[in-house]
C-alpha cells in the first residue's frame, strides 16, 4: 500500500495487516490496491477498506512524516508540512466520518473501523513468546509499582491483549499517551497548533444542547465557556445552524459522541481476528454473511462481557473494546489523580483541555435527554405533544421527591454508552483523594460551622471532576430508573444499577482500576459466611457518603419503586442478585450515618414536606406524624451531627439543586419494601413448589440430593432461591426497619396458594407433626401477635360431610332429607360411620384422604341447585329420545 501528499510518499506491505488471524479469501486485484494521493477518488477508495491495519499503519506514518517536516529548518520543508497539513485538513472530516462510522460507506455494510474492529481477539498460548512477554512485562510493572517507581499510566498494552489485530491498530491510530510520541493522531492533534476551524452541524448535539443554543436561553457551560468564543459570534443560520470549533474540539465531539450516536449500532462488534477481507472481498455474498454472523455473535459476548466488572475490574471494560481502551487512556491523560505532578510540557497543555473533555463527555452522555423534576405527578406535568415547557430556574431547588419527566421523546441509552460511563466513575473514584477525611471540630454538636471551614465552599470534600459530573448524573440516574424497560427484558435496567452501584461504592474503584476483584481482600482476611463477603463502607468515607447522600436515600428509593416489577420467578438469577448487591451495600454503620442525617436536617428544617409528597405516585409514604415518628429513629444526644458533617451535608444537597429535605429510608420508602417483599416471597413459594414437583424427575437436582449425602461439610439447602431470600428479607427489615411482626400480605399468600396448589409454609403458624388441625403453643403465639397469617377465608371445615354447613346453593329441605336417607341405607348395610357427632374435638383424628376411610351413602349432592339442574336437563333430555 503506497500513501502519497503533497509529494511525500509513504509506502507499508499489504501483507502486514492481519498478523495471525486466518488468511482473507480471494486477494483483490492490484488496481485495487489501497493508496492514499491527492486524488480524492483514491483516498476515498482507501477510506472504503476493511483493511484496517493497513490503512491505519500508512495514516500513522503519513502523520509520522509530517511531524518531521514541520521540525525541520528549511523552508521547502516547511512548505512541504504545510500542504501536507492543509491536505489532511481538508480530509480530517472523511477520516472521522469514516473511524466512528458516520459515513454512507459504514451505514451500508458493517460499520465505522471502530466498531468492525470490535471483537475479543485470539488469546496467546500459555507457552508461547507472546504470552511469556506479556508475562515479563506484567512482573516489571509490579516491581516498578511495589518499590515506588512511577510508571506510565498511560500504558494499556495489558487490554491490548484481548482486542483483535483491527483493534489494536485502532488504538495505535487514535490512542497515543502522555509520553509517547508514536505518531498517532491523538499527539498529532494535541502536541501542535492548528490555525483551522471547522464547522459543527448542530445536528450531532444532543436535543437540550441544539436547542439551548438555537433558542439562546440556558445554554450550557460548554457552549458559553469552554468553546473559547462567545455564541454572540457564531454565525448562526437558523435554517442551516452551524458551530465553529477547532480541530481538537470537532475529535473531542466526535469520539465523546460515538456511544450515544444513533448511527452507532449499540453492540455491534466485528470479529476480525475470524474474518479478514479486502475490499473486494467484501462484496462477495458468502462473506458478506459469514461476517455480519459474527458481527451478531461477538455483539452478544460484548455486551455481556463488561458486567463482570464485579470481579474482574476494568478488563471486563475494555474486553474486546477498543473504544473503551482508548477512553481509559484518553481519561489518564486528561483526567489525572490529584497526587499526580504534570509529567511533561505536553501534558500541562492538555491538562488545558481537561474541562473540555469532561464537559463534552457530560453534554453527550448525560444530557440527551431533556430533563426536568416538577412537584406534581408525572400525570400532571407532563405537557402537550410538542410543547416544550421552559426548565425550571436554575438557582431553584427541587425537591428529592419530585417527579421526573422529559420534554422530549425519551432517548434510552445505548449498552456500550453505559460501559463507558462505569469505566469513567471507576476511574475517577479511584483517584487517592478519596476518601477525604473530615475536618476537626472544636466541639460537637450540629449548630453553627467548624471554625476553618468557609460557608458556602466545601469543595474540599470531593474532587473537581466529580463535582462537576454530580448534578447531570443525579438527573440521568433519577429519568433512566424511572423509564428504563423491565417486562420483555430487564437487562437495561440492571446495567443502569450497575452504574449506580459503582457510584455509591467508591471503595471497591481502586481494586477494579487496577482489574482486582475487591472480595479477595474479604476472603484472606477469613470473613464468615453470614457477613458482607466484600470490604464495605467504614467510617472513612463518612464525607462522600454525607455529600452524596440523596445517591444514597432517594435513588435507593427509585430502585425498590422499580425493583418491584422484576420477576423473581422466571429462573433468571440476575433479577435476585441485583437485589442482593444493592441491599448488601447498607450495612450497619451506613445505615446508622444516614439516620443521623435525615434526623440533622428534620431538626434544621422541621417543615420542609414538600406539597405533592403525600400525592406523589413515585414515592408514597404515610403521613401520620413527623419523618422521625418510627420509635427506632427518634433523636438522642450521641445522634447529632457534628458542626463539620452539617456543613458537608447541605453545602453539597444544595450543589446538587435539590432542598434540604430529609428523606428517612424506613419512612419514605417503607411502602415500597414491604411490596418488594412480598414479590420476593412469592418467588420463594414458586421455586418451593417447583422443585418439589420436579425433583425427583430431574437428573441434576437428583445428582445433587445424592452428592450432598457424600459433602459431610455441605450445609446449603439445594433450594436457592428460598436461601437468598430469607438473607434479603433479612436486610430489607434492617434497611427500611420492617417489623418483625410482618410478613407478605395475605391477599397475595392466598393467590399465590391458588397458583402453586399449596399452602405457603413460611406464612403458616406452628402445627401439631401428628395432629395438623391443631396448632402448637408457638402456633399460637404467632397468632395471637401478629407474626403469622390467619385469615377467616382459609379456613375449612372438619367432621361428617353430610353434617357441613348448608349453603347458599343448597335447597334445605332437600340436605335433611338426603341426611336422613343416607343415614338410613348406611345402617341397612352396616357401612360404620367413622365421625363421631358434630363436636370438632370428636373428629381431630379422622383424615378424610386416608384409605381406610371406608364407603358410605352420602346423597348431599342432590342438594345443589346446580346438581339439580343438570339432573332434570338429563332426565328431559332421556325423555325426549324415548318418546320421539
Amino acid at each position: 500500500m503506497r500513501m502519497q501528499v503533497g509529494g511525500m510518499s509513504v509506502g507499508v506491505s499489504a501483507s502486514r495487516s492481519n498478523g495471525s488471524a486466518p488468511s482473507a479469501p480471494s486477494a483483490a486485484p492490484a488496481s485495487s490496491a489501497l493508496t492514499f494521493s491527492e486524488s480524492d477518488a483514491d483516498f476515498e477508495r482507501a477510506l472504503s477498506s476493511y483493511d484496517v491495519p493497513a490503512v491505519a499503519e500508512a495514516l500513522r506514518r503519513y502523520l509520522a512524516a509530517e511531524t518531521q517536516a514541520s521540525l525541520s529548518t528549511g523552508s521547502a520543508a516547511k512548505r512541504q508540512s504545510a500542504q501536507l497539513r492543509s491536505v489532511f485538513y481538508e480530509r480530517f472530516n472523511q477520516l472521522l466520518d469514516r473511524v466512528f462510522g458516520s459515513d454512507a460507506v459504514s451505514k451500508h455494510k458493517f460499520g465505522g473501523w471502530l466498531d468492525y474492529s470490535a471483537g475479543l481477539g485470539v488469546t496467546p498460548a500459555p507457552g508461547s513468546a507472546a504470552a511469556q512477554a506479556a508475562k515479563k512485562r506484567a512482573e516489571q510493572r509490579r516491581e516498578r509499582a511495589l518499590a515506588g517507581v512511577a510508571t506510565d499510566e498511560d500504558d494499556v498494552e495489558e487490554f491490548l491483549s484481548s482486542l483483535t489485530s483491527n483493534g489494536r491498530a485502532v488504538v495505535k491510530l487514535l490512542g497515543g499517551g502522555v509520553r509517547a510520541e508514536d505518531g498517532s493522531v491523538f499527539q498529532f492533534l494535541f502536541r501542535a497548533q492548528h490555525p483551522v476551524e471547522f464547522k459543527l452541524a448542530l445536528d450531532m448535539l444532543p436535543e437540550q444542547s441544539k436547542m439551548a443554543i438555537v433558542s439562546g436561553r440556558g445554554a450550557s457551560q460548554l457552549f458559553t465557556q469552554l468553546l473559547h468564543k462567545p455564541l454572540a459570534k457564531q454565525r448562526l443560520d437558523l435554517r442551516s445552524p452551524e458551530l465553529l470549533v477547532s480541530i481538537t474540539e470537532l475529535y473531542l465531539f466526535y469520539f465523546l459522541r460515538h456511544p450515544a450516536s444513533s448511527s452507532h449500532p449499540s453492540g455491534s462488534t466485528a470479529s476480525s481476528s475470524s474474518t479478514s477481507t479486502t475490499p473486494g472481498a467484501l462484496g462477495s455474498s458468502s462473506t458478506a454473511s459469514s461476517t455480519s454472523t459474527s458481527l451478531s455473535a461477538a455483539a452478544k459476548t460484548r455486551q455481556s462481557s463488561w458486567r463482570m466488572f464485579v470481579k474482574e475490574g476494568v478488563a471486563a471494560l475494555t474486553k474486546g473494546n477498543p473504544y473503551n481502551v482508548l477512553l481509559l487512556q484518553y481519561l489518564r491523560a486528561f483526567l489525572l489523580d490529584s497526587n499526580r505532578g504534570v509529567k511533561s510540557r505536553f501534558h500541562a497543555k492538555l491538562l488545558k483541555d481537561s474541562n473540555l473533555f469532561l464537559h463534552i463527555l457530560i453534554e453527550f452522555w448525560l444530557r440527551q435527554n431533556l430533563i426536568a423534576f416538577s412537584d406534581e405527578p408525572v400525570g400532571a406535568s407532563t405537557a402537550a405533544p410538542g410543547v416544550i415547557r421552559p426548565p425550571p430556574t436554575g438557582n431553584m431547588l427541587v425537591s428529592p421527591f419530585a417527579s421526573v419527566y422529559t420534554s422530549t421523546s425519551y432517548m434510552a441509552p445505548s449498552d456500550d454508552l453505559l460501559s463507558s460511563l462505569l469505566l469513567t466513575i471507576i476511574h475517577l473514584l479511584s483517584d487517592s483523594f478519596f476518601p477525604a477525611p473530615l475536618a476537626d471540630d472544636s466541639s460537637n454538636g450540629s449548630q453553627g460551622c467548624a471554625g476553618g471551614m468557609v460557608v458556602g465552599s466545601g469543595g474540599v470534600y470531593l474532587s473537581r471532576s466529580i463535582t462537576m459530573m454530580r448534578p447531570p448524573l443525579y438527573a440521568f440516574f433519577r429519568l433512566v430508573f424511572s423509564r428504563a424497560p423491565i417486562g420483555l427484558s430487564p437487562t437495561a435496567f440492571l446495567a443502569i444499577v450497575d452504574v449506580w452501584l459503582a457510584y455509591i461504592r467508591p471503595w471497591h474503584c481502586r481494586s477494579w482500576i487496577e482489574s482486582k476483584d475487591p472480595a479477595g481482600a474479604a476472603a484472606a482476611s477469613g470473613n464468615k459466611a453470614e457477613q458482607d463477603p466484600l470490604p464495605g463502607y467504614t467510617s472513612a468515607w463518612e464525607s462522600y457518603v454525607l455529600a452524596n447522600y440523596h445517591f444514597y436515600t432517594t435513588l435507593l428509593g427509585a430502585f425498590v419503586e422499580r425493583a418491584k416489577e422484576l420477576d423473581f420467578s422466571a429462573g433468571d438469577e440476575r433479577n435476585l442478585q441485583i437485589v442482593d448487591r444493592v441491599l448488601s451495600v447498607y450495612n450497619s454503620d451506613l445505615l446508622a450515618l444516614l439516620r443521623r442525617a435525615s434526623l440533622h436536617l428534620e431538626k434544621t428544617q422541621p417543615f420542609a414536606m414538600p406539597f405533592s409528597f403525600s400525592r406523589s405516585s413515585n414515592f408514597t409514604r404515610t403521613r401520620s406524624g413527623s419523618f422521625g415518628s418510627s420509635a427506632k429513629s427518634k433523636a438522642t444526644a450521641g445522634d447529632a451531627l457534628t458542626a463539620t458533617q452539617a456543613h458537608v451535608l447541605t453545602f453539597y444537597c444544595k450543589s446538587l439543586g435539590i432542598e434540604c429535605t430529609p428523606v428517612p429510608l424506613h419512612d419514605s420508602f417503607h411502602r415500597d419494601a414491604e411490596r418488594l417483599f412480598d414479590k420476593l416471597w412469592a418467588a420463594a413459594v414458586t421455586s418451593a413448589a417447583a422443585s418439589s414437583t420436579t425433583s425427583v424427575h430431574s437428573p441434576a437436582d437428583l445428582y445433587q440430593n445424592v452428592s450432598a449425602v457424600f459433602r459431610a461439610s455441605s450445609t446449603k439447602t439445594v433450594d436457592k432461591v428460598s436461601d437468598q431470600v430469607q438473607r434479603m428479607s433479612r436486610m430489607l427489615r434492617r434497611v427500611f426497619e420492617i417489623s418483625d411482626a410482618y410478613v407478605a400480605s395475605t391477599a397475595h399468600s392466598r393467590s399465590s396458594s391458588a397458583a402453586t396448589g399449596g399452602g405457603i409454609e413460611s406464612f403458616a403458624p406452628s402445627r401439631d407433626k401428628n395432629l395438623p388441625h391443631l396448632l402448637t403453643r408457638e402456633g399460637v403465639f404467632q397468632l395471637q401477635h401478629g407474626m403469622r397469617l390467619c385469615s377467616p377465608d382459609t379456613a375449612e371445615y372438619i367432621g361428617d360431610p353430610m353434617l357441613s354447613p348448608i349453603c347458599s346453593y343448597e335447597v334445605v329441605w332437600l340436605v335433611r332429607l338426603s341426611y336422613r336417607v343416607s343415614t338410613w341405607l348406611n345402617t341397612r348395610f352396616g357401612f360404620v360411620n367413622p365421625y363421631h357427632g358434630k363436636r370438632l374435638e370428636d373428629n381431630l383424628e379422622v383424615d378424610p384422604a386416608s384409605p381406610f376411610v371406608r364407603f358410605r351413602f352420602n346423597f348431599r349432592f342432590l342438594a345443589s341447585k346446580v346438581n339439580l339442574s343438570y339432573l332434570a336437563a338429563f332426565v328431559l333430555l332421556l325423555y325426549v329420545l324415548y318418546f320421539w
